[in-house]
């Protein structure tokens, strides 16, 4: 938890990270908000604890402007194309995000389904000043970059404006204002690896810091001031003495002065503004019974006094003229006013009709922060049977939003909407059946309609999952009846026939929403049982990846085939190899006809056969018969056209066995290693298997292996692990997959890799191999801040006139500097303007230990590929 913030509404507010909430407020209410980030609200002292917002990943710290709106920056998941987030947060709103979206990268809902910086501020009017005056503070860790801007109303919500950075250099984490006005922020200095170092730094914008608010907002509230001096404070210029002020009125119990001044039409907006919020906290602690005489506020021509009277009176008790006060409101033209009518009324309840809600349902629907205010409003006001009754007679936009009410309740009612003709009412029904907590009631009706003509994308996904979640013979014969029904290539198919492989056992984390779920066992005789009576269909599918996929089946179910067709299969060379793979492991399980099978595994061991087919062979030859399986083994490893996958698979299948020809031939691989005369993609797979030997022989060629060449030795990436090791044999395609995959290294996270989009905290990995040799890839893996290369490291330049910059030193000679900042744009610094540098260093941290050496092996082939061909210019085009 992070961000204590003061509200202007008296409350405290704070935010936590994507882990979720499981709380009991000292009141007995219970908030359960599992994989998502929030931000909490309680009083001062700790009672009435709720959740303002959710479903959002990691808001370092919340601010409010000067209407009282909460803003945040929400931390991105670094996944490609996505960005952190400016976000306008509502009571009671969903920002969609959840964990597990961390987790499943480009197969999550975030980025497939489009639901898609640290310290932030915002200049309370009286500290700053100057230019800066009004404006939010974002504190870009570990980029360095301290940025200012502005928002401006938009339709029903803000945007973005004058965004510029007003410093470099320091890693500010943490922001505060001080009583006298400045701002204070910590430094993490080195950022990663930690180096123990840390700093506050205060800063403010001589000569426009005005110091009249220190006097006031240094005294406790202990300390008795005049109400009439409080109540002309709340028209300060400084946010911070308005709201201590509003609270010490509260405290005073001068709720109708302050409606007063709210009342007021020729008072300071501001002043009337933080009197309805003072007047609130009154209303909000019961201490306000009666709040007729502020509904007058409901129709002011200020519409900001309306929207922050509809907030406070949504804390009132109900009554029939608040009620229709409040209901007024959704006739607005004001977009903001609507919306905090509809979450009003929502926290009243009461009984409003569902067509005051809508204007133009279309349109509606297309504003956010809107359709959120007014599903709270339908929410809240319209019983389950009506909202469903409304959705099954309409077609358009206001079926949408009475569906999204029926979200909003839970209410398993939806299990009734699935077959709705508009496709965007099954979308939202199946998510909110089948997604995170779900409905489990409904999760049978989910289950059923799959198959069902016309069923949308989402939720044909979902309603496939649910079948294998539900996970019985009706389930199982849905999905088997479905797959059968459809041409090849159909989509979702392979997706169906991929649950069928893990019907006996779902996976911990779900295929759709990545939640974690615990299965009670099924029984996979059975499943084999049920899935034997459509053998003979399931082989008739022809395309290649499917009938691969349904012989995987059959392997993994214990079914059989023919021998003939299995044999006839395995030994095809115009066979798609995954087909030849699922037939050779068929044909693994047979135990007569052992000669035929010899045969035919010498025959998909040689060469012309896919690298997969060769050593699946050889692997069930050591089972069958070890002399050929070793022949085959020695072939293969001496071969100069053997792959070295297929050599590296032939190491492997050594591992374990004790037998004196297999001690023989990993003998001569080490000495090979030894003598440097093997292939150098082999060297980490027969030094990683001799290592685990007991042979003092063995023991002694490592050593000696370990100690040639220059000075003594080879170099090490570790006490146990050579460099040379870790710069061939790597499988590209497994290292791209570690590139944007892998949680712990979580390289995405820093670096651009294949495209010019995503995070710019690292350099820009797309054109690597073109700039740096293999060597040079592991070495900046396994040792980031040893030697970095030239770009590749953090460093700061302090300039004689005191700046600091923070970036890389791209080039340099004895009279200048090229220097690329952390906001990408170089510069040329002059050696004679220096007065200091640091050495670079790295955030990054070292990857061996993180990654296996077969891993660092896998990513270095990877960045090592990259080496984009330059595109020929337009002139040189036309010339051909």
């Amino acid at each position: 938890m992070h961000g204590l913030r003061l509200g202007p509404d008296g409350r405290i507010y704070w935010s936590i990270g994507d882990k979720g909430l499981n709380v009991t407020s000292k009141e007995g209410k219970k908030f359960y908000y599992p994989h998502r980030g929030a931000v909490l609200r309680c009083e001062p002292d700790g009672a009435n604890f709720e959740v303002f917002a959710h479903g959002v990943r990691n808001i370092q710290e919340i601010a409010f402007d000067d209407f009282g709106n909460v803003i945040g920056v929400d931390n991105d998941s670094d996944q490609p194309k996505e960005r952190e987030r400016l976000v306008y947060l509502l009571e009671g709103s969903d920002s969609g995000w959840r964990c597990q979206n961390q987790y499943m990268k480009l197969q999550g809902r975030w980025m497939t389904e489009n639901m898609w910086p640290a310290g932030f501020l915002h200049e309370p009017g009286h500290a700053l000043d100057g230019d800066l005056r009004g404006h939010f503070f974002l504190d870009q860790f570990p980029k360095g970059k301290l940025d200012a801007f502005t928002l401006e109303p938009e339709q029903d919500s803000f945007r973005q404006t004058n965004l510029r950075t007003i410093s470099s250099g320091i890693m500010g984490i943490g922001m505060a204002w001080g009583v006298e006005g400045k701002a204070y922020f910590a430094d993490w200095m080195g950022g990663y690896p930690l180096d123990g170092k840390g700093a506050v730094w205060r800063f403010d914008v001589a000569p426009n810091v005005d110091t009249s608010s220190e006097a006031f907002l240094s005294k406790p509230f202990s300390v008795s001031i005049p109400q009439a001096e409080l109540l002309g404070l709340l028209g300060h210029r400084d946010q911070r003495v308005r709201v201590n002020a509003s609270i010490r009125l509260d405290r005073l119990g001068a709720w109708a002065e302050m409606l007063a001044v709210a009342k007021n039409p020729q008072a300071a907006r501001f002043a009337r503004i933080h009197a309805i919020w003072g007047y609130g906290m009154g209303v909000r602690h019961g201490k306000v019974a009666d709040v007729s005489a502020s509904l007058s506020l409901l129709d002011d021509a200020d519409h900001e006094v309306r929207v922050q009277a509809l907030k406070v009176l949504s804390e009132a008790k109900i009554n029939d003229l608040l009620l229709a006060a409040s209901l007024r409101q959704l006739g607005q033209i004001d977009l903001r006013v609507r919306t905090q009518a509809g979450i009003t009324l929502g926290k009243m309840g009461g009984k409003v009709p569902f067509k005051d809600f809508i204007h133009d349902a279309e349109a509606d629907l297309r504003l956010p922060w809107l359709r959120h205010g007014l599903v709270t409003g339908l929410a809240g006001t319209q019983s389950a049977d009506d909202l469903l009754a409304i959705a099954q007679s309409k077609s358009d936009a206001e079926a949408v939003f009475a569906t999204l009410a029926l979200i909003r309740q839970k209410s398993p009612l939806l299990g009734k909407l699935l077959n709705h003709v508009n496709p965007d009412v099954v979308n939202e029904a199946a998510r909110a059946i089948h997604d995170d907590e779900g409905i489990p009631s409904s999760g049978t009706a989910l289950a059923e309609i799959f198959g069902a003509p016309g069923l949308p994308f989402q939720a044909a996904r979902r309603a496939l999952n649910a079948n294998l979640r539900q996970g019985d013979s009706a389930a199982l014969r849905r999905l088997l009846e479905w797959i059968l029904a459809q041409p090849a290539g159909t989509p979702l198919r392979r997706e169906a026939l991929n649950a069928l492989l893990v019907f006996d056992q779902p996976p911990v984390l779900d295929l759709v929403d990545g939640t974690a779920k615990k299965y009670l066992p099924r029984d996979k005789i059975e499943i084999g049982r049920l899935l034997r009576t459509y053998q003979d269909q399931l082989l008739s599918i022809q395309q290649s990846e499917e009938r691969a996929a349904v012989l995987e089946l059959m392997v993994k179910y214990e079914l059989d085939l023919p021998f003939p067709v299995l044999l006839a299969l395995a030994e095809d060379l115009k066979t798609a190899s995954g087909v030849r793979l699922q037939s050779l492991r068929l044909l693994g399980r047979k135990k007569d006809q052992s000669d035929t099978i010899i045969h035919a595994l010498c025959n998909a061991a040689g060469e012309g056969n896919p690298s997969e087919v060769r050593i699946e062979a050889v692997s069930q030859l050591f089972a069958r018969d070890a002399a050929s399986a070793m022949s085959m083994a020695r072939l293969i490893l001496n071969s100069k056209s053997a792959k070295i996958p297929e050599k590296q698979a032939m190491v492997t299948v050594l591992r374990g066995r004790n037998d004196s020809e297999s001690l023989k031939l990993l003998q001569e691989l080490v000495a090979r290693l030894v003598a440097r005369k093997l292939d150098s993609g082999l060297k980490l797979d027969v030094y990683a298997l001799a290592r685990q030997s007991a042979s003092s022989e063995m023991i002694q060629m490592l050593d000696k292996y370990l100690h040639a060449g220059p000075k003594g030795g080879l170099r090490m990436a570790s006490p146990e692990i050579p460099y040379e090791l870790l710069t061939d044999g790597g499988d590209a395609n497994r290292g791209k997959a570690l590139i944007n995959g892998h949680l712990a290294a979580n390289c995405i996270a820093c670096h651009r890799v294949e495209s010019d989009e995503g995070s710019e905290v690292g350099p820009s990995l797309r054109q690597v191999g073109l700039q740096r040799t293999k060597d040079e890839i592991a070495e900046s893996l396994v040792e980031p801040s040893a030697k970095i290369v030239q770009g590749f490291g953090i460093g700061t330049i302090t300039l004689k006139d005191g700046t600091t910059l923070t970036g890389s030193v791209m080039t340099e000679n004895t009279k200048s500097v090229d220097f690329k900042s952390t906001d990408g744009k170089t510069q040329k610094i002059s050696v004679s303007l220096i007065a200091s540098r640091t050495p670079p260093v790295s955030v990054m941290p070292p990857m061996l230990g993180i990654l296996t050496p077969e891993e660092i092996r896998d990513v270095v082939a990877y960045l090592s590929a990259l080496k984009p061909k330059t595109t020929k210019n337009k002139s040189e085009k036309m010339k051909k």
